[in-house]
């Protein structure tokens, strides 16, 4: 699903449920039957939306980060200059911190986690949902920006790995980690200072 797209209700009821199932529970004690039953929905319904359980655990991963980066996906097509590139990065970084350190995503990423020796295509599965998407995406973004002569990237994709990198480690250390923390986004300060250093390495010498 688009991250601008608007999920049914029945949906969403299907994904909430789902998700505290899949954390409660874990993955392999959550079957479908168990969601249907929960979710008062009838198996029809279910299978409607969702073709088999992995599905759903991908889809229910998708949604923390639907909730998190809400709206369009950052772009410098109205304001193509290095000020506006830096803008659109630090916007996007807040919208990370907030869909990777959301309580609720963390516990589910943990439950993964511990569960993928027994089950090694919820490594799969999870990469699917989060990763790659948001690399892809954020790789986009890099590769306009080159096309606009705004940055030096051969590769956008390992430019998008530079700047993700800082959010992914601050969901390791502030969050994973520390299950019985409140979880500690980034503050705008630390976000700004994370792009400014990204940009430094890769911004050519053309800056308004």
């Amino acid at each position: 699903m688009p991250l601008t797209q608007r999920p049914s209700r029945k949906r969403t009821l299907i994904l909430q449920t789902a998700q505290r199932l899949f954390r409660d529970r874990g993955f392999a004690q959550t079957s479908m039957d168990l969601v249907t039953a929960e979710a008062g929905v009838s198996k029809q319904t279910v299978y409607a939306h969702f073709s088999s359980k992995d599905t759903l655990f991908v889809e229910v991963l998708r949604a923390f980060l639907e909730d998190g980066l809400a709206g369009p996906w950052p772009s410098i097509a109205k304001d193509a200059t290095p000020a506006g590139l830096e803008r659109q990065l630090c916007a996007l970084g807040a919208r990370l911190s907030t869909a990777l350190m959301d309580p609720g995503y963390l516990a589910t990423v943990r439950m993964a986690i511990a569960e993928m020796p027994r089950m090694p295509q919820l490594g799969e599965l999870f990469s699917q949902a989060v990763p790659y998407r948001v690399l892809t995406l954020t790789a986009g973004l890099f590769k306009d920006a080159a096309a606009r002569g705004l940055v030096a990237v051969a590769d956008p994709t390992l430019a998008a790995r530079l700047f993700i990198g800082p959010f992914v480690v601050t969901t390791l250390i502030e969050g994973l980690l520390k299950p019985s923390a409140k979880p500690r986004r980034l503050s705008k300060r630390q976000i700004a200072q994370i792009v400014r250093m990204v940009l430094g390495g890769i911004q050519t010498s053309a800056r308004a």
